[in-house]
């Protein structure tokens, strides 16, 4: 099927959602029963209102996913079905959350771009929506949401289908006193291999020198892969719905 740029990988993410039900979300929108078992974990009534309300969580962030650049593709041999980046909450070792995916739209004049939209209302599918939010009640002081780029290919010559990882990007959301990240556009460097792996190198990086002169050093800044992805504050619909 072609030469797999070095840093693609079986996707991890995807191997999860398929092995396991607890990473879908329909896990996650269940209530869960508290540990009396005489109340929910995650739901109180409220006595003013008579509504029943969702406790208050430890985490919870908005971001919009922007665009990713520099992405490389996959080897001749193979049809690409769709692009996409998976997405959780992450502590550097354990998956924290559902997995959610959004799709990935791209220009083949530019195929190393990726676009995604950033709202999407009415009858359009939420896989196609950028807008996400994370609702996290664990203590890591690590936390933070790992991005999986990845590709569902259809190899020619076989008819075999799968899914790869084009790498991936943490965003850890408190800074190292501890504090949370402010709303701003963060350019995410993405990594190849799998998150549990250390210092894999990209098509990009690979077998080249670092560069010396800071003109060399601006334009291989520019040909690394990344993942822009902007932290934003709740409005009040969603700050309602969360």
């Amino acid at each position: 099927m072609g030469a797999i740029p070095s840093g693609f990988r079986p996707s991890t993410l995807s191997k999860l959602l398929e092995e396991d039900a607890k990473f879908k979300a329909s896990h996650f929108i269940q209530p869960e029963l508290s540990q009396s078992q005489l109340s929910f974990k995650d739901l109180f009534l409220d006595p003013d209102s008579g509504r029943v309300r969702a406790r208050q969580v430890r985490t919870c962030v908005c971001f919009t996913l922007w665009s990713c650049r520099m992405i490389p593709t996959p080897g001749v041999g193979v049809q690409v079905l769709s692009r996409h980046v998976r997405l959780c909450a992450f502590d550097g070792t354990r998956v924290l959350s559902n997995i959610h995916t959004v799709r990935a739209s791209y220009n083949s004049k530019s195929p190393k771009t990726w676009s995604f939209s950033p709202r999407m209302t009415g009858i359009l599918p939420t896989l196609l929506n950028g807008d996400c939010f994370l609702r996290c009640d664990t203590l890591s002081p690590n936390l933070g949401v790992l991005f999986e780029l990845g590709v569902t290919f259809l190899r020619n010559s076989t008819g075999e289908r799968g899914d790869l990882s084009c790498g991936w990007a943490f965003l850890k959301l408190t800074d190292d006193a501890g504090n949370p990240l402010p709303n701003k556009t963060y350019e995410l460097p993405v990594s190849g291999g799998t998150p549990y792996e250390k210092d894999v190198m990209g098509e990009i990086t690979a077998g080249r020198r670092s560069p010396t002169g800071v003109f060399q050093q601006m334009l291989h800044a520019r040909r690394q892969p990344k993942l822009i992805v902007k932290l934003k504050s709740a409005n009040s619909r969603t700050k309602t719905q969360l």
